[in-house]
């Protein structure tokens, strides 16, 4: 089954020019049976220094924008005799006292029942610093059936990134560098074939080298469902200076294999201090599948 990611900017109103039907004409029954899931939410954000994260303790920095990601979102219902399916989106952001500071909406047209991901963006620029609650409602265009997820937030003024041993906060966003340009991917399912990026944040601390530089390396692999190692990259950074020996990421960029069956795998990144030979490693699980 062909999967779509659609990324979703301020100011779109459709992403492909049109919309849906509130609802089926008189008397017609839309095609298939609309109950809406979403399999997995994110928060993630892009800092000022411009590389996206996901920042598993729900904590941005103010000043960043903040994206909230859906996961394989449907299916979505077909409207009688039109080759379209239809979602539309609403965004609620709201402070510790419950009041809205933030709305959002956009309509999306579909051509397939499930959505890979939706992604929602906040320009939280001028947002203080506060707890908040993100509330995302996606509603079938044709059915009205809808689903909501809510996810807690809090933007501080500065993110205290520095660690006591060597080691990172998890992952960034990945890149999927397919047709249109780089698009922002949670880790969880990739086309066959796709160039994407993967990466760590907030990775150290180094060692300083003799040059009063930082020199990290890092490796990439992943395996199928049994074990087998499908894929295998090496790197070596040009050395440099990170802010308190912490690289805010560092990223590989990979191909998957264009031939290789869909299914599971396991994806480890590990990061090493060639000044220290200290080392760190993250390993997480993702899906590929037929384009």
């Amino acid at each position: 089954m062909t999967r779509v990611l659609l990324a979703v900017s301020l100011g779109l109103v459709a992403l492909t020019g049109c919309t849906t039907p509130t609802g089926p004409d008189a008397g017609e029954t839309p095609t298939g049976s609309s109950e809406l899931s979403v399999e997995e939410a994110y928060l993630a954000h892009v800092p000022s220094e411009g590389i996206p994260r996901m920042p598993y303790d729900a904590t941005v920095e103010q000043g960043d924008d903040v994206i909230l990601l859906l996961r394989d979102v449907g299916p979505f219902s077909q409207a009688p005799d039109k080759d379209r399916r239809g979602a539309a989106l609403n965004l609620v952001v709201r402070d510790a006292e419950g009041e809205p500071v933030h709305r959002y909406s956009a309509n999306v047209t579909l051509g397939e029942p499930e959505a890979t991901g939706f992604q929602i963006p906040w320009k939280a620029v001028d947002a203080p610093t506060s707890e908040y609650t993100a509330e995302a409602t996606v509603t079938d265009k044709v059915t009205g059936d809808e689903v909501s997820v809510e996810l807690d937030l809090a933007i501080v003024e500065t993110v205290d990134r520095s660690r006591s041993s060597f080691g990172a906060s998890g992952w960034t966003y990945l890149l999927d560098k397919g047709e249109g340009g780089p698009t922002f991917r949670p880790l969880a399912t990739y086309p066959s074939g796709s160039e994407v990026q993967f990466g760590l944040v907030d990775v150290g601390p180094f060692a300083e080298g003799e040059d009063g530089n930082h020199h990290p390396a890092a490796s990439l692999t992943v395996r199928d469902s049994d074990g087998n190692t499908i894929l295998s990259e090496n790197t070596t950074y040009e050395p440099q200076r990170a802010p308190d020996g912490v690289f805010p990421a560092l990223t590989m960029e990979i191909g998957l294999p264009a031939s290789e069956t869909p299914g599971n795998f396991t994806l480890s990144m590990t990061v090493e201090d060639r000044i220290e030979g200290s080392t760190t490693e993250e390993t997480r699980e993702f899906e590929i599948f037929s384009r």
